[in-house]
């Protein structure tokens, strides 16, 4: 009987987007995504359908308790689908005045992508409380560090003619930084890994000529290692 309730209400949402009603189908997400328990499969679609959703109109438009994002974050844990979207919605909220449900996740948590940007949001915060990390708040966001900044600047330059792939390489940037709340040492320079990395991913030659020093990515790659393998 349960079943068929939550096929119902996937066929209405499906429904509402056929027909771009936007404002209806967040209406029905919300109401579910509320509820003390879901199914784990019926919670992964309503993430991955809020996505589809154009920014104009699910931006600001749904939220999340904090209790939910942690409780989604530790459902999907082994989940290899993105959720630094849902992630980024604890920045609405005071984490040193929820530090239990903080606590939680690094306790329950492995999957390292969703661990370290977590983290990155206390070292944000600069908040208060000692993890295996570290202190957040004697820590700098990855995204305030000199190298970072430097590297996010020369890349967004080396891509101003290729305006599709500057979010791409936003992303893969922040990744690459991201392990450093791993131990990972890294020096500037991974503006070119990236640009190098796109120019494969998304089949741009040109954009290999952009590149000064093809020896110096081949080192970096090397000596690097992904998130998941730190």
């Amino acid at each position: 009987m349960k079943k068929k309730y939550y096929d119902e209400i996937k066929d209405k949402i499906d429904e509402s987007l056929k027909k771009k009603d936007y404002d209806f189908a967040i209406k029905l997400i919300n109401e579910e995504i509320s509820m003390p328990y879901i199914p784990m499969e019926f919670e992964n679609y309503l993430i991955e359908t809020l996505k589809k959703i154009p920014l104009n109109n699910n931006e600001e438009r749904y939220t999340f308790t904090i209790e939910k994002i942690i409780d989604l974050l530790i459902k999907l844990d082994d989940d290899k689908n993105d959720y630094s979207e849902l992630i980024n919605q604890l920045n609405k909220f005071n984490l040193e005045k929820n530090l239990n449900e903080i606590t939680y996740f690094f306790l329950k948590a492995k999957n390292k992508k969703n661990i370290s940007l977590v983290f990155d949001e206390l070292c944000k915060q600069k908040t208060n409380v000692i993890l295996d990390l570290g202190n957040p708040s004697e820590i700098e966001s990855i995204e305030e560090t000199v190298e970072y900044i430097r590297d996010k600047k020369k890349m967004e330059l080396t891509l101003d003619k290729y305006p599709l792939l500057i979010e791409p390489g936003n992303e893969l940037l922040k990744e690459i930084y991201l392990t450093k709340h791993f131990g990972q040492k890294l020096e500037e320079g991974f503006d070119e890994v990236v640009v190098y990395t796109l120019s494969k991913l998304f089949s741009y030659p040109d954009l290999l000529k952009e590149i000064k020093d093809l020896k110096n990515i081949q080192n970096k790659l090397k000596m690097f290692s992904s998130i998941n393998n730190l």
